[in-house]
C-alpha cells in the first residue's frame, strides 16, 4: 500500500464487475518508481472524489434537483467557483462539472473484463487513456496501469519510468499528469513506428521484382503483407483521431491540468489557455501523420504493384492467344494441303496419272501445296494485323512488347 491514501491493496483478483473486487494494477508515483498492487472501483471513485475541494457529485446533483431554485448550497458554491452569471449560468456550470467527474462508468474503459474503446478522456480529476492494449488512469500525483500481466503493459513501464524520472527543474515546468500521459503516449508511438518498420520491410521486399511475383507462394505473400499494412493503418488512424479529437476539444485541453485544479480547486481556467498541453499532444500527432502518411504512401505503391503485375499477365496471355492464331492460321494451310493431297490420293482411276505426264501432276500438286503452306498464313496474318488482331510476325509469333521484358 502506498502512502498517499489511494486505498488498501485487495486480496481477490477479478474484474470490476463487483464494487468489492480488486484487480491488479502498477501504480507509478511522482519519482517515477512503481510498484504492483491490487486496487477496486470504489477505492478510485473515492480517491477521485478526495482530490479536489468541491463537494461530492451526488451532493451537487442533489442541489441541482431541489424544487427551490434558490438554493444557498448552490449559490455558495457559485461564488467559491466565481461563476459569474444568473442561476441558469449557475446551472449549467455545475452540471459541466457533473458530466466531466469521474464516474463509475468511466471505469470500465480500464476494465480488462470489457473489450478496450480506444480513447483519452479527460474528467474533473482524472485522465482516462486507453490505447494499444493499454489502460490506463492518471491524477495529478498517480498513475495507474491496468492489466500489469499482459506484455505490452510491461513495456510500457519502461517508458513512463523514464518520462516520469526527471528533476524538480522539469517538474517545475510540466506537471505529473503531463509526464504521465507522455510516457503513455511515447509508448504508443514507438510501438507504432516499430511496427511500422518491420511491416514496410516485407513489403518492400514482397514487392521487388514483379516479372518475379507469377507464382502462387509470391502472390499469397503479397496479399497477406496487404492485411498487415492494412491492420497498421487501422491502428494509426486510430490513434491518430483519438489526439485529433482531443487536440478540438478546448474544455478538455484545459481540464489536463489536474495539478493546478487541485492546488486551486475554486478557479475556473479558460478553456483557450492550454498552450503546454497543445504543443505536447501537437507533436505527437505530428508524428502519427508522417506514419499515416507513410503507410498509405505504401500501401498506394502495393497497389501499383497489383496492378503491374495484372497487366504483366495480361500481356502474357494476349501472347499466347497470338501463338494460338498463328498456330491456327497455319494449320488452316496445313489443311488445305492435306485437302488436295487428299483427293489425289484417293484410290479412284483418274486419267491423269496414267498420262505421260503424271510425274509432273505430281509435282505440280506437291508446288501447290507448298504454296498454300506459305501463302495462306502470310496473307492470313496480313489481314488479321490490318485489322488490328494481331501484332506479331510469323518470324515472331510472341509479339513485340516494349517495356515488358
Amino acid at each position: 500500500m502506498s502512502s498517499d491514501g489511494l486505498g488498501r491493496p485487495g486480496s481477490e483478483s477479478s474484474t470490476f464487475g463487483n464494487r468489492a473486487v480488486s484487480v491488479p494494477c502498477f501504480q507509478f508515483e511522482r519519482d517515477g518508481s512503481f510498484t504492483r498492487r491490487e486496487i477496486s472501483k470504489a477505492e478510485i471513485i473515492e480517491y477521485a472524489r478526495k482530490k479536489t475541494a468541491l463537494p461530492p457529485p451526488r451532493l451537487i446533483k442533489r442541489w441541482l434537483n431541489a424544487y427551490n431554485d434558490q438554493s444557498p448550497n448552490l449559490d455558495m458554491l457559485s461564488e467559491q467557483l466565481d461563476i459569474k452569471g444568473d442561476y441558469k449560468r449557475q446551472r449549467k456550470v455545475l452540471r459541466k462539472y457533473l458530466k466531466t467527474s469521474l464516474q463509475p462508468r468511466d471505469l470500465r474503459q480500464v476494465d480488462p473484463a470489457f473489450p478496450q474503446k480506444p480513447a483519452i478522456w479527460v474528467r474533473h480529476s482524472a485522465i482516462i487513456a486507453s490505447l494499444e492494449q493499454v489502460r490506463s488512469i492518471i491524477f495529478h500525483d498517480t498513475m495507474l496501469l491496468f492489466d500489469p500481466d499482459n506484455s505490452v503493459v510491461k513495456r510500457c513501464t519502461q517508458f513512463v519510468q523514464e518520462t516520469l524520472y526527471s528533476s524538480g527543474y522539469e517538474e517545475m515546468f510540466l506537471p505529473f499528469e503531463f509526464r504521465a500521459l507522455e510516457g503513455f503516449i511515447i509508448f504508443v508511438t514507438t510501438v507504432l513506428e516499430f511496427d511500422f518498420l518491420r511491416v514496410s520491410e516485407e513489403v518492400k521486399k514482397s514487392i521487388g521484382d514483379p516479372r518475379s511475383m507469377l507464382t502462387t507462394t509470391v502472390l499469397e505473400d503479397m496479399r497477406i503483407d496487404k492485411q498487415k499494412l492494412s491492420h497498421f493503418i487501422s491502428r494509426a488512424c486510430i490513434v491518430h483521431d483519438v489526439i485529433t479529437e482531443l487536440l478540438e476539444d478546448d474544455e478538455d485541453m484545459a481540464n489536463l491540468y489536474l495539478t493546478e485544479k487541485h492546488r486551486s480547486p475554486w478557479v475556473i481556467r479558460d478553456s483557450l489557455d492550454h498552450e503546454e498541453a497543445e504543443m505536447i499532444l501537437e507533436s505527437y500527432l505530428q508524428i502519427m501523420d508522417d506514419l499515416t502518411t507513410k503507410a498509405k504512401l505504401l500501401d498506394h505503391e502495393i497497389d501499383d504493384t497489383e496492378d503491374l503485375v495484372s497487366i504483366h499477365l495480361d500481356t502474357l496471355r494476349n501472347r499466347l492467344i497470338m501463338m494460338q492464331m498463328l498456330l491456327s492460321v497455319i494449320g488452316l494451310g496445313v489443311a488445305l494441303g492435306s485437302l488436295i493431297a487428299g483427293m489425289f490420293g484417293m484410290n479412284l482411276p483418274i486419267p491423269i496419272f496414267e498420262s505421260e505426264f503424271s510425274q509432273w501432276w505430281f509435282l505440280g500438286t506437291s508446288v501447290l501445296i507448298i504454296v498454300l503452306l506459305v501463302v495462306v498464313p502470310f496473307f492470313s496474318v496480313t489481314y488479321l494485323r490490318k485489322q488490328s488482331l494481331y501484332s506479331g510476325s510469323i518470324g515472331s509469333p510472341m509479339g513485340n512488347f516494349d517495356g515488358v521484358d
